[in-house]
């Protein structure tokens, strides 16, 4: 069940991440899938560790280097911070696809 969540938040974030960079440029859309990609983080580390952590300061001390830059993304968004749009955009981007492939081939 924990491995099909972490699938199918990446392939949401990575459609999510398609259609805001082709169409609606929000930052507020962009947020939103920082926040759906802090789940899937937190489902990655729990997977991976057997225990659930909450705080997203304690997720960074234990999530890889690549789900630590999702993390710190996140943490801007959600300090007011100024985040560049196509930068963030592009990473999540290429973040939800690895995901996407990962899980696809685990098996």
């Amino acid at each position: 069940a924990i491995e099909r969540a972490i699938k199918m938040g990446a392939c949401n974030i990575y459609h999510g991440c398609v259609h805001n960079m082709l169409h609606e440029k929000s930052e507020e859309i962009l947020k939103a899938l920082y926040k759906a990609a802090s789940f899937v983080v937190q489902a990655i580390v729990f997977k991976q560790s057997g225990n659930y952590i909450k705080h997203q300061s304690q997720l960074l001390q234990v999530a890889s280097a690549e789900e630590q830059m999702i993390i710190n993304t996140f943490l801007k968004y959600k300090n007011g911070e100024v985040v560049d749009f196509n930068e963030a955009s592009k990473m999540l981007f290429e973040w939800s696809k690895k995901r996407i492939y990962v899980s696809i081939h685990i098996h």
